[in-house]
């Protein structure tokens, strides 16, 4: 299997010049992605849920009160300022940006992973 899809890729990439390589690699690889190499290796589980109901209720109970500023989460609103100006000095040192530019973070992505809820990031 693997040496066919090694084959795949070469006639792949060969076959048209307009394919992107990242994706004839994955096109190449594909079967082994959906193939079980080993016959004695457990069938994937179900899928099942992994949403906690009364976690959905609490939050969506707190929703409307999320984006006041003056709520109950005042204080995270109110940390924002600061946060931002240390993301922004930090980031702007480590990749040589102008941090009083009126764009210091352009040519960069983000990606917010546990913000807590957007607060920081909206």
């Amino acid at each position: 299997m693997f040496l066919r899809s090694l084959y795949r890729l070469k006639n792949l990439s060969r076959s048209s010049s307009n394919i992107n390589p990242k994706h004839a690699v994955l096109a190449a690889f594909q079967p082994l992605l959906h193939n079980r190499p080993y016959a004695n290796s457990p069938q994937p589980a179900a899928a099942s849920s992994s949403v906690n109901r009364a976690e959905l209720a609490k939050f969506a109970a707190i929703a409307d009160s999320w984006w006041d500023v003056e709520g109950p989460f005042k204080p995270l609103h109110v940390m924002n300022p600061t946060r931002l100006a240390f993301l922004r000095s930090s980031l702007c040192r480590h990749f040589g940006k102008d941090p009083f530019s009126a764009k210091p973070f352009e040519g960069l992505k983000f990606v917010d992973v546990g913000c807590g809820g957007g607060i920081l990031s909206e």
